[in-house]
């Protein structure tokens, strides 16, 4: 088989190679046919590249490209001439499992389980896929694609980075923030709360960098969704919030703006290797003039921010807010609603000293809603109670017809023993002579013997005042009142800066109106407004004209507020 060349002129130039040789020994020669090697610059290319970092193809190629790039680069290098390493064609090899259904079935157009893809990347973008199959699992594992899953994904993770960008960037408009200000306070001189989430941005950097670079995408992808939902937006954001509200722009504001701005910029480039084109527009918008996300070096983390101490601190408090809320619902007790203390019981000294910090103190009331520590002390053992279970399936191999005994002795052991146990040390029992038991030959179980509610997880003890008089709940309806009124400002369409009047009427519940009076200052500064009536009579026409509809809600227990605003 001949051709003319049009380019050349010549006539029958081009003929067929009559041998060719199998289509993979032209893949696995890649790495040195793409550069001509060994003519011209070619040798000093594939010298710079040899051998590549990794490769990603699915498990078919494991006899196709895989093998012929091992065995052509194998020969290569070992030509004299050939100014190689000896050794393989590439570092790493990513295999790439098979995309299944949401059953585990693989797909078929003849089973009628097939996903359109296309149709998949207009209803949730590529960046929402992408980040889907690369969290789910690792890369080499079946995926099972379940378009609710993605839709979660989307939701949870992207959509609340999107909301934590957006509320970042509205009152960055309206203060007109820039992040080079001069004025901005140096990372050392801001408040604990900054310091806590810079240094768990620089920890995030130094966690992402080591999971790429053992190509564990999973873990990297779930450090990055856990930064961002847990970190950044359900504490940092929302401890904060009102530092960006005031209408005042000091020292504390811009230091709050500078936090925020570092978080989600670093965060744009961690991410951005997953997702390129949200990655990209918030670097655009966070990091304008600097080029594109993906031309920039991916950040190493700024040792001199990262302070381990204040974040096993915050750890501590989280676990502590995450049980005293699981009191509040035990309890039916809304966290709008104060209460007198709480009371904590540690295992371990060390972590009273973490929670006697005034930095814990304050994170766990205010997140809380609770108005003081009432104790704070090492486990007495009273309310509670370790006890220690023999594992049957680790120690019945190992003693056999001494097991049983071995039970008895096991959970007739000490708290203070057990307490050892749970510590990761070895505990001596006596079982025809001493026998060593670790902490995998048994399960440890806490008993609670207190006569109130108590939440435990063996680490820490924690209980609550529930006891609620006047001023408490007083202060528990003005707190709903202005979670109603914030939802009235934004069912009305009223902008975040717009400062608004308002007439509050709770006739017929004198709790309810002393609350209100009483209260009255900080509902205006949660509402932004800049006057509010408490009498049962609206303010005349002439005072607050075009009041509009009053609105009317339900504040618990039967208590009835009657709401009028209007924008100032």
């Amino acid at each position: 088989v001949v051709f003319d060349c049009d380019q050349c002129g010549g006539e029958r130039s081009m003929k067929r190679t009559k041998a060719v040789l199998d289509c993979w020994f032209d893949s696995g020669a890649m790495p040195f046919a793409q550069y001509h090697w060994p003519f011209g610059d070619g040798k000093s290319k594939v010298a710079e590249q040899f051998p590549a970092d990794f490769i990603a193809e699915g498990l078919d190629q494991t006899r196709g490209w895989f093998y012929t790039l091992h065995a052509i680069g194998a020969f290569m290098t070992t030509l004299p001439d050939a100014g190689l390493p000896n050794g393989p064609a590439y570092k790493t090899c990513v295999v790439n499992g098979l995309v299944l259904d949401k059953d585990g079935v693989k797909m078929s157009k003849r089973l009628g389980n097939v996903i359109d893809p296309w149709k998949v990347l207009d209803e949730h973008g590529a960046d929402a896929v992408r980040w889907y199959l690369l969290s789910s699992g690792q890369p080499w594992l079946p995926k099972r694609f379940d378009p609710n899953g993605l839709a979660e994904v989307r939701r949870k993770f992207l959509g609340t980075l999107i909301n934590s960008y957006k509320f970042f960037a509205e009152y960055a408009r309206l203060d007109d923030f820039d992040p080079s200000d001069p004025r901005i306070p140096k990372p050392a001189d801001r408040t604990e709360i900054d310091r806590w989430i810079l240094s768990r941005t620089q920890t995030l950097i130094d966690d992402v960098r080591a999971r790429m670079l053992e190509y564990d995408l999973a873990a990297a992808c779930r450090a990055v969704e856990s930064f961002v939902i847990d970190d950044l937006s359900n504490w940092y954001i929302r401890r904060n919030r009102r530092r960006f509200w005031k209408s005042e722009t000091g020292a504390d504001k811009l230091a709050a703006f500078s936090t925020l701005h570092s978080a989600l910029t670093t965060t744009a480039l961690v991410m951005a290797p997953v997702v390129p084109f949200l990655s990209e527009m918030l670097w655009e918008r966070l990091a304008p003039g600097k080029g594109s996300v993906h031309a920039a070096l991916f950040p190493a983390a700024d040792r001199p921010l990262v302070l381990a101490p204040l974040e096993e601190s915050m750890r501590v408090v989280v676990r502590i807010v995450e049980m005293g809320r699981a009191l509040r619902e035990r309890g039916v007790l809304k966290t709008r609603q104060p209460l007198r203390a709480i009371h904590i019981r540690a295992s371990r000294e060390s972590d009273l000293v973490l929670l006697r910090t005034p930095f814990a103190v304050e994170q766990i009331l205010a997140e809380l809603n609770i108005k003081t520590i009432g104790s704070l002390a090492t486990d007495d053992g009273h309310l509670c109670r370790l006890k220690a279970k023999a594992s049957f399936k680790v120690l019945g191999p190992r003693l056999g017809a001494q097991m049983k005994g071995a039970a008895r002795a096991i959970e007739a052991l000490p708290p203070s023993e057990v307490a050892r146990l749970r510590a990761g040390q070895s505990v001596s029992v006596d079982v025809d002579g001493p026998l060593a038991v670790g902490p995998g030959d048994v399960q440890i179980t806490v008993e609670t013997q207190a006569t109130f509610d108590v939440e435990t997880d063996g680490r820490f003890v924690v209980y609550l005042d529930v006891e609620l008089d006047d001023e408490l709940v007083c202060e528990g309806l003005a707190r709903e009142a202005i979670n109603r009124i914030n939802g009235l400002r934004k069912d009305r369409g009223l902008l975040v800066e717009d400062r608004i009047r308002l007439h509050l009427d709770a006739s017929g519940d004198p709790l309810l109106a002393r609350a209100l009076r009483e209260y009255a200052e900080l509902i205006g500064a949660e509402t932004l407004a800049v006057e509010v009536w408490t009498e049962a009579a609206a303010p005349t026409e002439a005072v607050a004209p075009t009041w509009g509809a009053s609105e009317e809600f339900d504040l618990g227990a039967g208590r009835r507020l009657r709401v009028q605003l209007r924008r100032n």
